[in-house]
């Protein structure tokens, strides 16, 4: 019998191969052969078919109530102040508004699975608009994590059957679905209207959670505007500056609505555009208050999905305030950024690695910018050698000959 690695496998069935490793503990591949550490799997396996997502039949259910006329109810000011626990047990008598509510907890604690699994309840039944979209996007963003990319096609296959009952709920429907893509750094699909900052298409319930998705299209639009623009290192400062400028009254905005799970992630992209300018003391000051809104309740999601993007500072942060939670996320992580930069990859036909330490992810993201050594050393508070050393490493493991050409990796 021939037989194939976990990484042979994972290539083969559009997958991670974290992923197949799963499979193959969870006894899900016949046939498959341990060896010491290393899984073989025979070359004739098929892909397991994942049997929570079938759908044996549709259960007429046309009114389960959400109380926000937004996806995720905790993205709007419902989820308003700290205890996840006193929310859900506040709707315990709405048991599939109860159980969305733990789903999307789930998912932002960084218990994927456990968000994956909660929402299988719900394919199940016709719902109504948002519930429907709010279901797709939460198996959306678990197949980013997974880097699942049936999962991520199937997901987006089910928000376009969203019940729109008007012409105003399927200019929505693109939107959030163009949201979705977002999360993969395609900012291709967002409608004229949102792009121009115009939310009125929106209801206002949904406004907080469109913020953010506002600040991510810039961020996207700066990035890839910079790298081609003539002084791109200006060019990059100023829009870092612009988006901090943009970020600051939104933020004072959510904060009065008491949205909190939105600011959390406001701030933290806010902190990231003050790090990108070099101007670490806000950055930390967006980050110590995203992490006093989400702890107490265990948001971690927030902060593996960005953890990246900030050299040592956000780990910094975090360990001052719990060394333990920095582990967990940490882990979370790792998983997250795998499972993106796969999914990345397969759905753009993108090249980006996650081989690189923090250290060289940050200096090469500054030197595609147009930053020299001596520059970057600054803006980072490192030496010069240890500058080149980064970008000596970062150009060895993806053979590249210059420095711009870096940016096709991270």
């Amino acid at each position: 019998m021939e037989y194939m690695t976990t990484k042979e496998a994972a290539q083969k069935w559009a997958m991670t191969t974290r992923r197949v490793q799963e499979l193959c503990k969870q006894e899900l591949i016949i046939d498959v052969v341990r060896m010491g550490k290393a899984w073989m799997i025979p070359t004739h396996a098929k892909k397991p078919v994942d049997h929570r997502r079938k759908k044996s039949h549709i259960i007429q259910r046309n009114e389960l109530p959400l109380l926000r006329e937004c996806p995720f109810l905790i993205m709007s000011d419902l989820y308003n102040q700290e205890g996840s626990n006193h929310l859900i047990e506040m709707y315990k008598n709405e048991n599939e508004i109860s159980l969305f509510l733990k789903a999307q907890f789930a998912y932002f604690r960084g218990d994927y699975e456990e968000a994956y699994s909660l929402t299988q309840y719900f394919l199940s039944y016709e719902l109504t608009f948002y519930l429907h979209l709010g279901v797709g996007m939460l198996l959306a963003l678990c197949a980013n994590c997974r880097g699942d990319v049936l999962l991520w096609d199937e997901a987006k296959k089910y928000m376009m059957k969203a019940p729109c009952q008007n012409q105003n709920e399927r200019y929505q429907l693109a939107f959030w679905i163009a949201a979705i893509d977002s999360t993969i750094d395609d900012r291709t699909h967002f409608p004229e209207w949102f792009q121009q900052g115009n939310f009125d298409l929106l209801p206002k319930d949904s406004y907080p959670f469109a913020q953010f998705f506002y600040i991510k299209y810039l961020f996207l639009v700066s990035q890839e505007t910079s790298i081609n623009a003539k002084d791109n290192h200006q060019h990059f400062d100023l829009s870092m500056k612009m988006i901090s400028a943009i970020c600051e009254p939104l933020i004072s905005q959510l904060k009065l609505q008491g949205a909190i799970l939105p600011e959390i992630y406001l701030r933290i992209l806010c902190a990231m555009a003050y790090y990108n300018n070099g101007n670490e003391k806000m950055a930390i000051l967006h980050i110590d208050k995203a992490i006093l809104l989400a702890f107490p309740d265990k948001l971690l999601s927030p902060f593996a999905e960005t953890r990246h993007a900030f050299g040592y500072l956000m780990d910094d942060c975090i360990a001052k305030v719990d060394k333990k939670l920095l582990s967990k996320v940490k882990t979370l992580s790792k998983i997250a950024l795998d499972g993106w930069v796969f999914m990345h990859n397969m759905k753009l036909g993108r090249t980006k690695t996650n081989d690189l330490t923090i250290r060289e992810r940050e200096v090469s993201r500054l030197a595609t910018y147009g930053y020299t050594n001596a520059e970057i050393a600054k803006q980072l508070h490192i030496s010069l050698h240890t500058v080149k050393q980064a970008l000596r490493h970062a150009m060895e493991k993806t053979n590249c000959k210059k420095r711009l050409d870096l940016i096709k990796y991270i």
